[in-house]
Formats: structure tokens, C-alpha cells, sequence
């Protein structure tokens, strides 16, 4: 193999260079498999000379270089004679390699046609077509003439290139006009397309983070509405509304204008973040992908983790690229081995804070290892490998390192180290349930800011509210026996979810189901076990309590059913076993004499015990007595006294 002197390197990397085509990051075209720096490194190559032609000893280290020149490459000598081409110019002209060897520099060029006054004698001396175009490093337009007769424009330019203290070279290269404009115009739209397709991947994450603030926003309005329709105005409860609600929209603004600074790639506006609460968050938002591929995440966060400085948004796109990848990964693996593993953790020695998503799939080798961060690499079909590139930078712009590498089992491991701030950011808390009427509307959402909107659009009007951050809180607190009440409750929530949750409470009580997802299959489900409602967010006030009523109606009869049953099984726990057996054979329409019989008592003892039941279970009449026990499901004993 010939490895090509630095020289005959820098005559190709000028040439390149002066159209936009940097050793480091061509773009990838047909047939093309390494970058210039490649060759340079001696990767295998195959070069063309004109086929019968004499090539002279110093071309054996350049042309290895010029076929890796995304454009046609012609070398003449100083006799004006081709003597070494590369693929592209072949094509370029139609001829044969044989054919263009030995042809003369006015045969393939005619004329210049920036300047046709010029004469034609070569592109060494003055007055020639190129008129010292080699020395004066100028971008000129020639006319090729092709095989066929035909004749192009081609922008071209040259440069010298001594293979020895003999002889001078000129190396000159062509690009079609037109093909780099349409190259151009390619490269500008896969950028466009990939920008696109980027930005649609984070759409359905910023489109939740948006909704939330939105629904928080309707429901504040509606409240400050009711409260300002009511006598006399609660003007305390009316301020704190229109706070949130200022406050929600700044909360809704920062997500689009940070969306923008990121397109941008300016310098984040960064805040003190707790990175526990900020992956758990992301955990919940990527929850029905990990369930819909049937992946496993686990979240470890050491004690003492110091906060750091970010910008929520941006480090929120960085979780959720890593933690996406990590599912692809293991996609294809057994169902034990489908499992991420994050850990958040103090950096040794004062560095920072570190978080580590692992997984256990395939692993990097180590030529991947240095490749996935770069852009456009990536192993997934319909991937663009943009998620980690950007990622980095993200990282990078926050004063941190984002690197990868291989588990010792299998899997790989992906490091993010942030530098620690030294303040945490407050956090709020929801209003107290107040007292009110009778009937409760609990509210079960992991939003707070939902929460309390919520909270206080019901309070407003005339509800008692009881809110919960999770089902497992309402489990543990919520009084479900004292009252009628109703459930507003989120579809998805971290650990136990929505649907789960219905599943546990039995049609206890009446739940509307809320969620930011349009999701018609769990709308579905939630009817079928007997959801009131399902309501999209953000909702109308109107649409919301006019459901909650509906909801509360069917609570209190509910609620009085239960109490009904309730009153009559405390009847039936105060009759003897004796009673019991007189009831039994009395609601099943036995007579006293009958009953007398099968019971082998006197008949007057009967009539006895009869009255009694009668008198305890404060029934006026045999049907009424029927209807009592039929209400408590009182199932007569079978072979009651035998």
C-alpha cells in the first residue's frame, strides 16, 4: 500500500476545502465510505489512471486521494495532457479512462466562460483559457465538452502540485453548477427534515408539559369567575387564583421560550434542580412506553445529593434521550433482562452530581463508543442519531460531561456529570381541605399545580375537596364511608395508576377519569368497569361540574343505599338465631302453622317469634319485611331448623 506524503495530503484537503467540503465532515454520498482523514490514516483505497497511459512515479500517492474528492479530479502535465483522472471525471465526460489519457486540456475545455476573449493555450501561461488560474487560487467558470458533442458549465479551480524537482503539475477540480446547487438544496433539507423529525419526538413530552399549566390556568379562571359572582366575594381565595393563574402562564411561556433558546443553542437560564424529583418526573412521562415494550425502571437516589443549576426543560430532554435509547436497547431482549437502571449520586470528590442509565442490552464495542455521540450515527432503522449529539451539548452548555461506556457483563452504561449548586429551590405546598357540605369530591392528580386549580374550582362551587398526589396516598387517607363523595382522578400517576386504582375500589364510589393523553383505548377500559366520565384536559367549567354533579347525584344515592343496607343488617344482627330462622321461613312464604311444623315449636311460640321479627326489623307488613330482607340480600338458611 502507498501512503500519500504530506504534501500530495495538503493538495487534495486545499482543494476540497475551497468548496466547503472539510476532511472532518463530508457529507456521506454513494460509494463514499471514508473521509479524506482516513485515507490519510492508510485505510485501503482504489485509484484510476488512464488506462495504456505512462504514469509517472509520483502519481502513486495521489491518486489513492483522488477518487476519495467528492467531485472530478483532472491532472495535466505541463504539455497540457491528461495524466491522471479519477472516477467522477470519467462520468463527467462520458469518455472512457483509456480515452481521456493523453487528451489535451483544449480538447475537454474549449473556452472559459467567464472570460471567452482569452485564448486558449493552456492554463500555465498568460493569455491562456485558465490565464494563471493555478497561481491566482480563483474560482472559474470553463466550458467541458463531453463525448457526445454536448457542452457543460463547471466551476473550477486548480492548484500545482510538483511530483518531483522535474516536473509541475496541475490538479484541477470540477463541480457541475447545477448538481451543487441540488446538492446544496438536498443537504439543507435533510438538515430541515431531521430538525423536523428531532422536534417531533420531543412534541408529545412538551405537549403534556404544556397541557398541565393550561388545565391549572382554566380552572383558576373559572374559580375567580364563580368567586367574583358570589356574595359577598371571597377576595382572598379571588387573589390567590389570579396568582396561580399568572403563575401558570409564565410556567406555560418558559416552555415554548426555552424550546426556542434550545434551537437556538444559547445559554441556558439555569435554576437550582432537585435531579431526583426531575427523573422521576421524566420516569412518569415515559411510563407507557416502558409499559407498552414491557420495560422495567428502577430509580436509586443516594441521601445527601446535592442540587445543581439547570434548566429544567433542557435537562429533561437529556433524560428522556437517554432513557429512550436504553429502551431500544433492550428491546429485543428475554423479559428479565428488559430493565433500566438510573442511579443519582454525589460525584467523588466535590465534582458535582452523577446519574447513570443502565441497561442490559447488546453493550458498545469500542469503536461505537466514540462514534453514538456523533451526528447522524445510529443503529436504529428509522433513527437519525440526533438524540445524543444534541443531548451533549446540553449537557456541555450546563458545564457538565455526558460520555458512555461498555457494562463488564453486558449492557452499556451512559454518565452524566452535572456541577452541584448550593441552594435548593423552595417547594409549595396545597391549600387544606375546608369544610362544606356534605358531599366530597376527592382529587387524586400528581400535577400540584393541577391540584390546587382544581381544588379551588370545585371549592367555589360549594363542594368540601380532599386532594391526593398519588393513588397510594388516597388509599392510606381518604374516609370513603362518612359521606357521599366522588373521585376526580388522573389517568396516570407514578406507582399505581388510574385504571388500577378503579380495579381496587369495587364501583365504591363514582370516578370521572382526567388526562392530558388522548388515549382511546384506556378511555374504553375505564367505561367499561364503570367510569362516569372521561374527561380530556384542560375542561370547561361548565363540562366539569356539570359531571361532578352528576357524579355526586349517583354518590348520595349510592351513599343512601349503603346506609339503607347498613340500617337493615343492623336490624338482622339484633334478631336471635331463633328469630332468624322464623324470619327465613316467613319471607320464603311459609305459614305460622308451616312454620310451626318445620321448626317443631308450638304455633303460639311462633306467633311469638314473628311478632318480635317484625317489631325489630320495624316492618309494618309481611311485603314490607320481604322488600327488607330482599334490600340486605338476607339469604334464607337452607335446612333452617333441623
Amino acid at each position: 500500500m502507498n501512503i500519500p506524503t504530506q504534501d500530495q495530503a495538503n493538495v487534495v484537503t486545499e482543494v476540497v476545502s475551497t468548496f466547503g467540503w472539510f476532511t472532518n465532515s463530508w457529507p456521506a454520498r454513494p460509494g463514499e465510505h471514508y473521509p479524506v482523514s482516513a485515507t490519510l490514516a492508510g485505510y485501503p483505497w482504489s485509484g484510476r489512471r488512464p488506462e495504456g497511459a505512462t504514469l509517472h512515479p509520483g502519481a502513486d500517492g495521489l491518486k489513492p486521494l483522488l477518487d476519495m474528492v467528492p467531485s472530478a479530479v483532472i491532472v495535466i502535465d505541463k504539455a497540457l495532457r491528461v495524466v491522471l483522472v479519477n472516477e467522477r471525471a470519467v462520468a463527467l465526460f462520458g469518455y472512457t479512462s483509456k480515452e481521456l489519457g493523453g487528451m489535451s486540456f483544449a480538447q475537454l475545455f474549449p473556452r472559459m466562460a467567464d472570460n471567452d476573449a482569452k485564448d486558449r493555450s493552456g492554463p500555465f501561461a498568460p493569455g491562456a483559457p485558465c490565464d494563471g488560474l493555478a497561481d491566482s487560487g480563483e474560482l472559474r467558470t470553463a466550458i467541458a465538452r463531453c463525448k457526445d458533442g454536448g457542452e457543460r458549465a463547471v466551476s473550477m479551480k486548480c492548484t500545482r502540485y510538483a511530483p518531483d524537482d522535474a516536473s509541475l503539475w496541475i490538479v484541477m477540480m470540477m463541480v457541475d453548477p447545477c448538481e451543487q446547487e441540488k446538492a446544496r438544496h438536498a443537504d439543507l433539507q435533510r438538515a430541515h427534515l431531521a430538525s423536523l423529525s428531532e422536534l417531533g419526538e420531543m412534541a408529545a413530552v412538551l405537549a403534556y408539559e404544556v397541557n398541565q399549566p393550561l388545565t391549572a390556568i382554566l380552572s383558576n379562571a373559572q374559580s375567580a369567575q364563580r368567586f367574583l359572582e358570589s356574595t359577598p366575594s371571597d377576595l382572598s381565595d379571588l387573589r390567590e387564583a389570579l396568582a396561580d393563574i399568572v403563575a401558570d402562564g409564565w410556567r406555560a411561556t418558559e416552555i415554548v421560550r426555552k424550546l426556542r433558546h434550545f434551537v437556538k443553542r444559547g445559554t441556558p437560564e439555569t435554576l437550582p434542580l432537585d435531579l431526583g424529583n426531575l427523573v422521576r418526573g421524566v420516569m412518569h412521562l415515559l411510563r407507557r412506553d416502558a409499559v407498552m415494550r414491557g420495560v422495567r425502571v428502577t430509580l436509586d437516589v443516594a441521601r445527601n445529593v446535592p442540587t445543581v443549576r439547570g434548566d429544567n426543560i433542557q435537562l429533561q430532554q437529556v433524560m428522556i434521550n437517554l432513557l429512550l435509547n436504553a429502551f431500544d436497547a433492550i428491546e429485543g431482549c428475554r423479559a428479565e433482562d428488559r430493565l433500566v437502571s438510573v442511579k443519582i449520586s454525589a460525584a467523588p470528590q466535590g465534582e458535582g452530581v452523577k446519574i447513570t442509565v443502565s441497561d442490559r442490552g447488546p453493550g458498545l464495542i469500542a469503536d461505537q463508543i466514540s462514534e453514538v455521540f456523533k451526528p447522524f450515527t445510529t443503529s436504529k432503522p428509522q433513527g437519525l442519531g440526533l438524540g445524543l449529539p444534541i443531548s451533549r451539548s446540553i449537557v456541555s452548555m450546563h458545564h457538565g460531561r455526558l460520555w458512555a461506556e461498555s457494562n463488564s457483563d453486558r449492557g452499556a452504561t451512559f454518565h452524566v456529570l452535572l456541577p452541584s449548586a448550593s441552594a435548593a429551590e423552595g417547594s409549595g405546598h396545597a391549600p387544606d381541605p375546608v369544610s362544606g357540605p356534605a358531599s366530597v369530591v376527592f382529587v387524586v392528580d400528581d400535577d400540584e399545580h393541577v391540584r390546587i386549580a382544581l381544588g379551588r374550582l370545585i371549592r367555589s362551587a360549594g363542594y368540601r375537596v380532599e386532594t391526593f398526589d398519588s393513588a397510594e396516598a388516597f388509599i392510606a387517607r381518604a374516609d370513603l364511608e362518612g359521606h357521599p363523595a366522588c373521585l376526580l382522578l388522573d389517568l396516570q400517576l407514578p406507582g399505581l395508576s388510574g385504571l388500577a386504582l378503579q380495579r381496587q375500589l369495587h364501583e365504591w364510589l363514582p370516578i370521572i377519569f382526567m388526562s392530558g393523553h388522548s388515549d382511546l383505548n384506556s378511555a374504553v377500559d375505564a367505561m367499561k368497569a364503570g367510569a362516569t366520565d372521561f374527561l380530556p384536559k384542560p375542561v370547561s367549567e361548565s363540562v366539569l361540574l356539570d359531571v361532578l354533579e352528576q357524579a355526586l347525584e349517583r354518590a348520595r344515592q349510592m351513599f343512601e343505599s349503603r346506609a339503607k343496607r347498613a340500617d337493615i343488617q343492623n336490624r338482622l344482627d339484633h334478631l336471635t338465631p331463633r328469630e332468624r330462622e322464623v324470619m327465613t321461613l316467613v319471607v320464603a312464604g311459609y305459614l305460622n302453622k308451616q312454620v310451626a311444623s318445620e321448626l317443631g315449636a308450638a304455633e303460639k311460640t311462633i306467633k311469638i317469634h314473628r311478632a318480635r321479627v317484625m317489631e325489630k326489623m320495624k316492618a309494618g307488613s309481611l311485603a314490607e319485611l320481604v322488600r327488607l330482607a330482599e334490600k340486605a340480600d338476607f339469604a334464607p338458611t337452607k335446612g333452617a331448623g333441623q
